[in-house]
């Protein structure tokens, strides 16, 4: 039921590469658009997603996190109705403008999950959510294809709308209701989330609330407006920010923000011997069955050996690409090599989401305490924001002026840093507890 809301996400995240080339095209329902013009309309979806966040964190921190995932449907519904009757450039701006609310769903929904699960199962529950947006961005290239422009737009009004709905069902967090004093109630919540095993109940409440526990992670106390700006000069959380924040910049910057937004474009200008559509649409089929894979492993294999994978094969496919469209662009005959950006692009976005798609959203979720985790959502919002708008709109001037090739060598030196950036900083916290991981945060 939550992770509609990365559903949801993951279709727009998917929106762009089949509607783009509708847009491009003679008959686009708001006249032909250029490659500029796409870039920016890629882009626009995540400058409301940096301000909502804002509005989220407080929030959920205030209120809870049930409202705050309750508050991620509502605008979407409004975003989706918009695009759909979009006649004009202008109205189309905007409609894609709102609709990048719904990546917020991503955060607030493995924030909520990860406060729910049971810790033999957190990286699962959690991973679940990249599973999700792997499905939207599926449906989208296959819907973006099949159906009309209004029709397709239409789902996005659907979805939301039955999120929405479903959320008012579901409890409240039990970490968020212990952290108000509202004891009975996270109990309670507690027993409905472990089916009645009061045992379990009781020992996850227990380790919640004893501030001088072994095995605590949270305190009643961690929880005051006094002790927030103290969390933050220990070395534990330090370190938590550094390691939640730069894994999604190296997330944003490895590649995959390039190949979902424009699979259509690179495979129409890398010649490949099938329809951009259907390679779009086997990319992504790729990427959900690796995911799915990634679901099933995640807390048997751990979290560093799935993103050592992803980023060394990341770093291998992103310099294979280049280089065959750098050849390709100085007119060597590559008639006999077509096959190389789609096996390329297979071979990265599996590796991505094998472990890269997920495991920063999972890392995050368990080396953040629960005080922390809006503040983190903010700082990781706005970077996530920054560092997509660089790549969208850094494309066709890049494509333009030194060739399709040139696109693809900074994610080269990304995935590299992140092999170092997995071994020197991230912990490996498979099978560990909250407060487990919390200790050894501030010990390292």
């Amino acid at each position: 039921m939550v992770s509609l809301a990365p559903l949801n996400a993951g279709m727009i995240v998917g929106w762009i590469s089949p509607i783009s080339l509708k847009l491009m095209a003679d008959d686009s329902p708001v006249g032909v658009m250029t490659k500029e013009e796409i870039s920016r309309l890629a882009s626009c979806a995540f400058y409301a997603l940096m301000v909502y966040a804002f509005a989220l964190s407080y929030v959920s921190d205030k209120f809870g996190r049930k409202p705050a995932l309750i508050m991620v449907g509502i605008p979407n519904i409004v975003s989706g109705t918009i695009l759909t009757f979009a006649t004009s450039k202008t109205w189309l701006y905007i409609g894609r403008t709102l609709s990048g609310l719904r990546s917020n769903g991503i955060f607030m929904s493995a924030m909520y999950l990860s406060e729910i699960a049971d810790g033999s199962i957190r990286g699962m529950v959690i991973t679940l959510c990249s599973v999700q947006i792997n499905i939207g961005i599926l449906v989208s290239y296959i819907a973006g294809k099949a159906l009309s422009y209004k029709t397709f737009n239409a789902i996005m009004i659907v979805l939301p709308t039955i999120f929405s709905i479903l959320m008012m069902w579901l409890p409240e967090s039990p970490p968020y209701l212990l952290s108000k004093g509202k004891k009975k109630e996270a109990k309670k919540t507690l027993l409905w989330l472990r089916a009645g095993y009061e045992a379990a109940a009781q020992h996850e409440l227990e380790a919640m609330k004893q501030p001088n526990a072994a095995e605590a992670f949270i305190s009643t106390a961690s929880f005051t407006r006094e002790s927030f700006t103290e969390t933050f000069k220990t070395r534990g959380a330090r370190r938590a920010l550094i390691i939640s924040s730069l894994g999604f910049l190296l997330q944003m910057f490895s590649g995959i923000n390039l190949i979902l937004s424009y699979a259509g474009i690179i495979f129409k200008e890398a010649g490949s011997p099938m329809t951009p559509e259907d390679s779009s649409i086997i990319v992504a089929v790729i990427i959900l069955v690796s995911s799915i894979i990634n679901l099933l492993v995640v807390d048997r294999l751990g979290r560093k050996p799935l993103l050592y994978v992803s980023y060394f094969l990341g770093a291998i496919t992103m310099a294979t690409l280049s280089v065959f469209l750098y050849v390709q662009m100085i007119g060597v005959n590559v008639t006999d090599f077509r096959w190389i950006p789609i096996a390329s692009i297979g071979v990265y976005v599996f590796s991505f989401a094998i472990g890269l798609s997920s495991i920063p959203g999972v890392i995050m979720n368990e080396v953040c305490s629960p005080i922390m985790k809006p503040t983190v959502l903010c700082v990781n919002t706005v970077s996530m924001v920054i560092s997509i708008s660089i790549v969208l709109q850094s494309f066709p001037y890049l494509d333009e002026y030194l060739g399709l090739y040139s696109t693809f060598v900074f994610p080269v030196f990304v995935n590299i840093f992140g092999l170092f950036f997995t071994w020197y900083m991230i912990p490996e916290t498979k099978g560990k507890t909250l407060a487990q991981i919390t200790c050894e945060l501030n010990r390292q």
